[in-house]
């Protein structure tokens, strides 16, 4: 079978937490694989094409990937055989990726978030070129279908106003 990937699959089984498609409510999954540009998950519960989730990994993926949170839209999800509890495996296509700032990072700063101006005080989400968000906001941003407007938000962010 011929692989048509843009870019290489790094094989691994770390436990990551992850939204429902309406964003309230966490639950835990399992994520078997990881690129550039998606991932491969295990849930208990079948999600929905083209539903926008946002999903947590344990600081464990940075040995291969720089980032340990991200938006995601599902592009497949199919259920799992031979299993006795139903399990499905989905595919995620990131939309938007960034990570969390350890205390280590963050014990000499007070962050606010650079979208709303909320005082962060323990989930800072980096999404890189200096931008710092609440979960909310990066859920926001992370939401949009990238380009554009997203790129605009994203230099509005850092002070970079066109």
């Amino acid at each position: 079978m011929r692989d048509n990937r843009i870019s290489r699959r790094h094989v691994l089984t770390i436990p990551v937490i992850h939204t429902d498609p309406v964003m309230r409510n966490f639950y835990e999954a399992t994520m078997h694989n990881t690129c550039m540009n998606g991932m491969a998950l295990e849930t208990v519960r079948p999600l929905p094409k083209d539903a926008c989730l946002y999903i947590r990994a344990t600081p464990a993926i940075r040995k291969c990937h720089p980032h340990d949170v991200y938006i995601g839209r599902v592009r497949w999800c199919r259920e799992k055989n031979g299993s006795a509890v139903s399990r499905f495996g989905v595919g995620i296509q990131h939309t938007f990726k960034g990570r969390l700032l350890d205390s280590k990072e963050i014990r000499d700063f007070r962050y606010s978030c650079d979208l709303c101006g909320d005082g962060l005080k323990s989930e800072i989400h980096f999404a890189g070129e200096g931008s710092h968000f609440c979960r909310d906001c990066f859920m926001g941003v992370g939401q949009m279908a990238g380009g554009g407007l997203q790129d605009v938000i994203l230099k509005y962010s850092i002070g970079n106003v066109i």
